[in-house]
Order: structure tokens, then sequence, then C-alpha cells
């Protein structure tokens, strides 16, 4: 396989012919494609169509063989014309390419692609004034908390799943996304350990469902360790007969449950009896 393994004198000669690319609007029934390209995926390309910006469009990358002009990159996007009756798309036209090399080429573009991360795209939209992102943010610094911006942030007050407390502030806006903040904070000061995934939807799913006294409940959480609350959660997921109610993070729920409960009945505080779905 040369063609993925090219010699210096190939390079060379690649960036000589590259040196000058040629740029023409094409008829998007005009672009085809080759068997190397993958499936179109139809969601994307509608998705393309619903929020199309032909400031950001860019250029269809393809090679003119055998007469036609075949689609080396940019399948989705040619496929968003259609839908949107866009007759015509600037291509970049590659020349004198066999359908190896083609392939070769559909290779090495994808290959060299790094995709944005869920907290690459919600820095994005931090710096671009987005209000839900701002929102987040605004609760974050509120209680001494950081978002990870990449995947080497990592540490104590540091949020790495932002996905999780989008997903919160969705559900409960931004009064609830400070509530479980608020808790955590409180609770384990920040701790790492305390800032996974399981363990703050895990708290929101309590929160949301069962009636508390907020202090005790930080009390609670306080006497035990998230790593702890985690252990004996996962402890109980081996015997599930009921497959709705088989994820960590219910099961972390129903431990802070137990766990405020026991305090409870030891302390000779009464609590209201409740039913934890998932969150």
């Amino acid at each position: 396989m040369t063609l993925f393994n090219r010699t210096k004198e190939q390079t060379k000669r690649n960036d000589l012919a590259s040196a000058q690319p040629k740029f023409y609007p094409i008829d998007v029934d005009n672009l085809h494609l080759a068997d190397y390209q993958r499936g179109l995926r139809k969601a994307r390309a509608k998705k393309l169509a619903e929020r199309y910006d032909p400031d950001i469009f860019g250029i269809v990358l393809v090679s003119f063989r055998d007469g036609k002009y075949w689609v080396v990159d940019g399948q989705h996007r040619v496929e968003c014309c259609r839908i949107r009756g866009i007759k015509t798309v600037w291509c970049q036209v590659l020349e004198g390419l066999t359908y190896e090399e083609e392939a070769a080429k559909f290779f090495e573009v994808n290959d060299s692609r790094v995709r944005l991360t869920a907290n690459h795209k919600f820095n994005a939209k931090v710096e671009g004034k987005d209000k839900k992102a701002l929102d987040i943010v605004k609760a974050l610094d509120k209680y001494g908390f950081t978002y990870a911006k990449e995947a080497t942030d990592q540490g104590d007050n540091c949020i790495r799943t932002i996905g999780t407390l989008q997903k919160i502030y969705d559900r409960h806006g931004y009064i609830g996304l400070c509530e479980v903040l608020d808790i955590l904070r409180r609770a384990w000061n920040g701790d790492v350990r305390s800032l996974k995934a399981e363990i703050i939807r895990g708290l929101n799913t309590f929160i949301i469902n069962y009636d508390y006294d907020k202090h005790f409940l930080i009390k609670v959480l306080e006497s035990d360790t998230p790593w702890g609350i985690s252990n004996r959660a996962r402890s109980t997921t081996n015997n599930l007969n009921r497959p709705d109610c088989s994820s960590v993070c219910f099961h972390i729920a129903k431990t802070i449950r137990e766990l405020y409960e026991e305090a409870a009945i030891k302390n000779k505080i009464r609590v209201k009896p409740c039913v934890l779905k998932a969150s």
C-alpha cells in the first residue's frame, strides 16, 4: 500500500502539483460518490441544511477523473445543497488522480481531522456569548468551580463532564443547577472524585425526587466519601431484575436516600418517603 506510505519524491511532486489549486462552481447534479466514501448519513445532511451558513460552508474537495467529478471530501455538504435547492457549489478540483489515489486522499483528509469534544464545543459557545453556556459558567463561578476546556484539564474544583451540567440546566434551569453545585461544594469541597458524572447525576436525581433537609443532607454526605457512595451503589447493580433501574446514577441516588434515612432514624428526624426515578 505505497499510496499510504509516500516517498519523499512523491510528496515533493504532490506539493508542487497542489501549489496552485483550482476552484470552480460545479452543478451538484454533476457530483458523484465513489465506493471509498462512507455511507451518507441523511440525518447529518438534514442538520447541516437546517443550520446552513454560507460563511462557514467551506469548499468541497473533488477529483476530476474519467470525465466526471468525484467527491473526495464534502458529501454531506453536497447533500445539504440538494436539500436546500442550491444548484451549484464551489469545489477545489484535483486532476490526474487514479481511483486508488482518490481513495488515499479520502483517507488522508479524514485521518488527519481532530473532532471537537463536547468541552471544545461548550467553550466555543462560552466565547460566543451563548446564554445557556454563560448561565452554566455563572453557576460554576458562584460555587468556585471551573470546567475542563481540554482533556488534560483535571483536578479539584474542575468539572470535566460538561454534558451532565448541560442536561441538568436543560431540565431544571439555573436554580436547579445551582442547588446541585452548592451541595457538592459544601459536602465535599470540590474533591475531584465528587465531580464525576455519576455522582453529579445521582445527586441531582436525589434532589429532584426527595423531600429533604438541605443542611442535614450535607452533613450526611460529609460523613461519607463520593467513592464510598459510588462503590456501595455499584455493589447493588449486579442483582437487578428491572432494567429501567440499572443505571449506576439511579443507584447512587438510591444510596444517598438510604444514607439519609439511616441518619434520620438515628437522629430522630422525620423524612417523607419517596420513589426515585432515573434522571
